[in-house]
């Protein structure tokens, strides 16, 4: 069975370089950020990169509780499970 990341900070940077490499290696790979711009950014730049069924792009903030509940929810509804977590999320002001 593929194992699936949950990544906080995979839009850019560093994060956004692990979710590729999880991809290029046939992970299942959830990711998400508070700026729906970034999102949407990379979901564009990963259409051809990925399969689409391996990738799941979210909006939302590790610091909301109800926002972090609906992105593993949707994490595990999409893949059934989550086998990692990767922290990057960026400090706000």
């Amino acid at each position: 069975m593929t194992e699936t990341v949950l990544i906080s900070g995979g839009t850019n940077g560093i994060g956004k370089g692990i979710v590729k490499a999880l991809l290029k290696n046939g992970f299942n790979v959830s990711t998400f950020s508070r700026d729906k711009n970034k999102t949407e950014l990379l979901n564009e730049e990963l259409l051809d990169y990925a399969e689409s069924n391996k990738l799941l792009i979210q909006n939302g903030d590790v610091t909301d509780e109800t926002s972090a509940e609906s992105i593993v929810q949707n994490t595990i509804r999409n893949f059934w499970q989550i086998d990692i977590l990767i922290s990057f999320q960026a400090k706000s002001n």
